[in-house]
């Protein structure tokens, strides 16, 4: 009769820790440090801190999916195939299928270049001297950046990932 409580115990208290419904999150981030590293696909930064933190002791557990980039992650969290983007800008068109949690934390967004590239002051000149600016696929930088975007659509590269 011990044995079979014991068993029934056992059986009962693995169960408290196991997950009603695994939530994917979606990343095309490998090597945007602090905030997301990549060893061997496993992810380990703030961004996954957080999010673990967040779900700790919930009845959710959370899967890690890598992705080509941000345009297809939200492609996929449109589509139903991913749960959860993490560091995401609300966006209009993007609340039009995604409900988005309160700001978690301040970025500042900074432009860096080639050490022998010319001296730049502002973002404007990057299209006034005639460079090419590369830039996270998907990721939204604000009004103005989208006005130079449009506006400068050949000093402009999509690229995969930050690395």
């Amino acid at each position: 009769m011990l044995k079979v409580a014991f068993v029934v115990l056992l059986i009962f208290s693995c169960s408290v820790f196991a997950c009603n419904k695994t939530l994917k999150v979606g990343t095309n981030e490998r090597n945007w440090p602090p905030y997301v590293v990549a060893v061997k696909n496993n992810l380990t930064g703030v961004e996954i801190d957080v999010l673990n933190t967040i779900f700790n002791g919930s009845s959710f557990c959370l899967k890690f999916v890598l992705l080509p980039t941000s345009s297809r992650a939200f492609e996929e969290l449109k589509e139903g195939r991913i749960d959860v983007i993490f560091a995401a800008s609300k966006t209009s068109a993007r609340a039009d299928f995604a409900y988005f949690s309160d700001a978690y934390r301040d970025e500042v967004v900074r432009l860096y270049k080639y050490t022998e590239s010319p001296d730049l002051n502002n973002i404007s000149d990057i299209f006034y001297k005639d460079l090419t600016l590369a830039v996270n696929r998907g990721s939204y930088y604000g009004v103005a950046f989208e006005l130079f975007k449009q506006n400068y659509p050949a000093n402009v590269i999509m690229m995969p990932t930050a690395e």
